[in-house]
């Protein structure tokens, strides 16, 4: 037999055995539910009890229904939260988003009319009330995509739209006001893409702000990938060879080989898929995303998609794709980031058609992700997950300081014995209509881990670190955001005041260290690594900061030996510190 012979039953061995250990049941209980014309699913803790709780969108004339989590049994609650009283007809795109920041999960949607959208407001007696969303405007023509987050740093959420009044019309972005959101026409984006299909949100680069993905339909445009830099957003669709007709209908992304970089997949015909590799590099631009499919089996099981969704379906640590086509749906096992294989039939999914939304989350609580989906005239449907034997996992719940909201766009680091994973709370991110305040990160290893690491980068710009003596393995843990107390301190002058200064320890190191600074009165704070080619390799801190000491943790795992500068600048005075990374 052929050495590829041999790679080819190894191959199909280790996809028969890992199929064998897992696959979804249909919960019968649904059946008995209210018969409805089901357009969305979307997965939030509504009542901030842990559990996610299940809203079904209603297509047509059919009402919207909203289902508690009681302990992995899903009541019907719509009446108790109010939302018989309001419009919920018409719902094409549902998800649960905090708008306002006040720790209750409120429901956005769009819609299959002229309304274009609606937002439904959460009120602290926890029923909703419709809100006003768009100020003068009227849309003939469908609103294909939207997305939440902070386009201008003020630390409240936009809106940004696939198009204005008409499909052709360029993207918007709407900011809040006292009422309502208004176009915010001095947005910082630039956005001029027009007929824009999908929308899609990441701090892909690892500096702390967002960047976004928004692909076009007309089929002649090149999409735009907006890098969120310090003067404003820089277009780089053309730098990574990026070209028309990529990502025309969804983008998703995910770390799919395992090397802590962000990847982008924009699904499509076999000709225009793409899966983009995210890597740091050592020229001008600090990083670069280069395309990675080959003949991987990507093309061959997930050519002509419309939609996808990452998601680690069967707890093996590998991210894998769940992919919605014209005929039904494809699960696209990961197979160690080398290849892909379709495990459809395998995991008893097959059966399920053309459906018009899909969502995961572990609803039953037993550790993996479950689906549901909306099949339009049949209602919605659920599908428990059954793995035999998960991975080592950790699922973490990160929520603000001052309540129960959700902590978006926190950046989150694992170090299990024998792995690594990263994680992010940003909506655009994985998969999409799950609760926006979970993390899931399973050990791709079959080691047990006797000690773990685990960094948050909140929001705010804190940092938090975790040992096995601050978490349990196999179960949600709560995490909260550290919130600065006390009296504001006075500034601080003459002998009080701190000298400004930035220490490495360890140094030398391998392959992280501390970066302490002090910053001897309030202000703007920029602490950026550089090589000696003058090349930025990292972004450490930037902001506003407090007088005082600080420190933040530098990783290097993805550069190689040698000298590197850390430059902090304080209210425009400079320090430089060298630091050497001994592999």
């Amino acid at each position: 037999m052929s050495r590829f012979g041999f790679i080819l039953i190894a191959i199909l061995f280790a996809v028969g055995a890992a199929q064998a250990e897992w696959t979804f049941n249909p919960v019968s209980e649904i059946s008995s539910y209210p018969l409805m014309n089901a357009s969305s699913v979307a997965w939030g803790d509504v009542d901030n009890d842990g559990d996610p709780d299940l809203f079904v969108g209603g297509r047509g004339e059919s009402s919207s229904r909203l289902y508690r989590n009681v302990d992995g049994r899903l009541v019907d609650a719509t009446a108790e939260f109010g939302l018989t009283t309001v419009n919920t007809h018409d719902v094409r795109k549902a998800q649960f988003v905090d708008f306002n920041g006040d720790g209750l999960l409120d429901i956005f949607y769009l819609t299959e009319n002229t309304h274009g959208l609606r937002l439904l407001e959460q009120l602290t007696n926890h029923r909703f009330r419709s809100r006003r969303a768009v100020s003068e405007m009227e849309f003939f023509d469908l609103i294909r995509s939207a997305a939440w987050m902070d386009v201008d740093g003020d630390g409240s959420q936009e809106l940004i739209l696939s198009n204005g009044e008409t499909s052709s019309s360029p993207a918007i972005v709407l900011s809040a006001s006292e009422l309502e959101y208004v176009e915010n026409r001095g947005e910082p984006m630039g956005i001029e893409l027009g007929s824009v299909g999908a929308i899609c949100t990441e701090d892909f680069d690892g500096d702390g702000d967002l960047d976004i993905f928004l692909g076009s339909t007309d089929g002649s445009t090149l999409p735009q990938f907006l890098r969120n830099e310090e003067l404003g957003y820089d277009d780089w669709a053309d730098r990574f060879g990026m070209i028309p007709k990529m990502g025309t209908t969804d983008a998703v992304w995910l770390d799919y080989n395992n090397d802590q970089q962000w990847d982008l997949f924009l699904p499509g015909t076999s000709e225009y898929m793409a899966l983009f590799r995210g890597a740091q590099c050592y020229n001008s631009h600090g990083l670069v995303m280069e395309p990675a499919i080959a003949e991987n089996g990507l093309t061959m099981f997930g050519a002509d998609a419309v939609s996808a969704q990452a998601v680690d379906a069967n707890m093996d640590g590998w991210t894998d794709l769940y992919l919605t086509k014209p005929d039904g749906c494809v699960l696209l096992m990961n197979l160690e980031g080398q290849r892909w294989a379709d495990v459809t039939a395998s995991a008893n999914l097959v059966y399920l058609s053309a459906f018009l939304s899909s969502a995961w989350a572990d609803y039953d609580l037993d550790g993996d992700l479950d689906l549901a989906v909306a099949t339009g005239e049949e209602g919605f449907r659920i599908y428990r997950n059954c793995v035999v034997n998960p991975h080592e996992f950790v699922n973490l719940r990160l929520v603000s300081g001052n309540g129960t909201s959700p902590a978006l766009n926190c950046r989150v680091w694992m170090q299990f014995e024998m792995a690594k994973k990263i994680g992010t709370t940003t909506i655009g991110t994985g998969s999409i209509n799950s609760d926006p305040s979970h993390v899931m990160l399973v050990n791709s290893s079959n080691y047990k881990s006797d000690q773990v690491n685990l960094i948050v980068n909140w929001p705010s710009g804190a940092e938090s670190r975790y040992s096995l003596s601050d978490l349990t393995l196999n179960t949600t843990n709560v995490l909260r955001e550290p919130v600065i107390t006390g009296e504001m301190p006075e500034p601080v002058t003459g002998a009080d005041r701190i000298p400004m200064e930035c220490v490495v320890s360890p140094n030398p190191f391998n392959p992280s260290t501390m970066v302490s600074f002090n910053v001897p009165e309030a202000g703007m704070v920029d602490l950026k690594v550089f090589n000696l080619m003058g090349q930025e390799v990292a972004s450490l801190a930037r902001g506003s900061y407090q007088a005082g000491s600080h420190r933040v943790t530098f990783d290097g795992h993805a550069l190689p030996s040698g000298l590197y500068l850390a430059r902090l600048t304080v209210n425009g005075e400079s320090r430089i510190s060298r630091m050497l990374l001994a592999k």
